[in-house]
């Protein structure tokens, strides 16, 4: 790196100690079935399923071997999920004329199951559907992929992981896997944070757990690396001797609308802090990293996080 070149490569070359066995060389032919743990919430609503459909309509999940499972303990019926979800896919401002057409061929893809997160006959339930729609799809046994994202509150965590694992685990032998997606905020302190990874890793292995955060999806601190350290103007004089001091503000323009409960369990402080606004600290501070490869960035945030004096 003397040459102070970037070095970009694709994720699946990587080999270091954050992926484990399952990441092989193995191609992945089988279907995929993304299944949306708490799909009735308002996070599945306003984030999760507005996601999915903007990955469907740039042709990241061709409908002829993607399917979305939606589970919660709402007793809806598969319409009913679509009809909630519609108001929330729908773009307010000018859309091209094939967006009712791709959207009304998305919610097609979305199929409901009811029940408890630690009801081993939902699980079962769903099961049956995901397997349902791999044998459909006549995906070799051993070839399928299941990912399931977690729109739920950390309490839930351990007992949904527990259900996926009895009951929803696909046999990964020919290129297929099963993965979780987990959000924050991961526990309410260190402790309860700590707790909780042990009770997940016990289920999973490192390589099918992973933990999200979706601000660092949005544009505006995707860009933060770029503007840094890719710009002739700012990279040298981006430091603290030509910096006074720099404000991370975090402004919404909507209450808690329908989160009430969530933020008497956790709060605002839990809820935004030390997750992603603290991310984006890290994206504002850090130093250049060796490459783009999730470890390097890695790193450098940490030595930011071990740079700053306890409160």
């Amino acid at each position: 790196m003397g040459t102070g070149q970037w070095v970009v490569e694709k994720r699946s070359s990587f080999r270091s100690d954050s992926f484990g066995k399952e990441d092989e060389n193995m191609p992945e032919t089988g279907c995929l079935s993304i299944i949306v743990l708490g799909a009735s919430g308002d996070l599945a609503k306003k984030k999760t399923f507005p996601a999915l459909f903007h990955l469907y309509r740039q042709g990241f999940l061709p409908p002829d071997e993607v399917h979305i499972f939606g589970y919660a303990r709402t007793k809806i019926s598969d319409d009913d999920l679509r009809s909630r979800l519609r108001g929330y896919l729908t773009s307010d401002k000018g859309s091209p004329l094939d967006f009712a057409e791709d959207l009304s061929n998305f919610l097609q893809l979305i199929k409901y199951v009811s029940g408890g997160y630690d009801d081993e006959e939902g699980f079962q339930r769903l099961d049956k559907k995901i397997s349902e729609h791999e044998f459909s799809k006549n995906s070799i046994e051993g070839s399928s992929r299941r990912l399931f994202y977690f729109a739920l509150p950390p309490s839930v965590y351990p007992s949904v992981c527990k259900m996926i694992r009895k009951c929803c685990m696909n046999k990964s032998d020919l290129g297929g896997w099963t993965r979780i997606v987990v959000e924050k905020p991961f526990g309410k302190d260190l402790d309860s944070s700590e707790q909780l990874s042990a009770q997940i890793g016990e289920l999973f292995d490192e390589s099918q757990i992973y933990r999200i955060d979706h601000y660092l999806g949005k544009e505006l601190v995707q860009n933060l690396l770029v503007l840094r350290f890719a710009n002739r103007f700012f990279m040298p004089l981006w430091n603290r001797d030509n910096i006074d001091n720099v404000q991370i503000v975090f402004r919404e323009d909507f209450g808690t609308e329908g989160r009430g409960g969530y933020f008497d369990e956790y709060g605002i402080i839990r809820d935004i802090i030390q997750n992603h606004l603290l991310q984006v600290l890290c994206l504002v501070a850090m130093e250049k990293p060796v490459s783009l490869k999730p470890e390097h960035i890695r790193d450098e945030k940490v030595k930011v996080l071990q740079s700053v004096l306890p409160i």
